[in-house]
């Protein structure tokens, strides 16, 4: 039968602790391995988004001011066609 002394309860107690930090190593080392991915991933969606982004101000550097012209003629349109349609309908219902 082993005798446990002081020395031998210390010599296991340093081993588990080594283990231990050998396991928060590996931990530490597989979060930042998985925050590493995620970073790549970060920064090629952020290569997509750039590209995407200069196409938006190609199109609109193209249309220059047509954008808003269009949205006038629209507005335009709408004031003067809604009394047409409430003529038209009171006109309908009264026959």
């Amino acid at each position: 039968m082993t005798e446990v002394t002081n020395e031998s309860v210390a010599q296991a107690a340093g081993a588990a602790a080594a283990g231990a930090a050998t396991a928060t190593a590996i931990a530490s080392a597989e979060r930042f391995a998985r925050l590493e991915t995620k970073m790549d991933q970060m920064s090629d969606d952020m290569k997509e988004i750039k590209a995407s982004l200069n196409g938006v101000v190609s199109l609109t550097n193209r249309w220059k001011g047509a954008g808003a012209i269009l949205i006038v003629l629209s507005m335009l349109v709408g004031y003067f066609s809604n009394p047409i349609h409430w003529i038209m309908q009171a006109m309908s219902s009264k026959g």
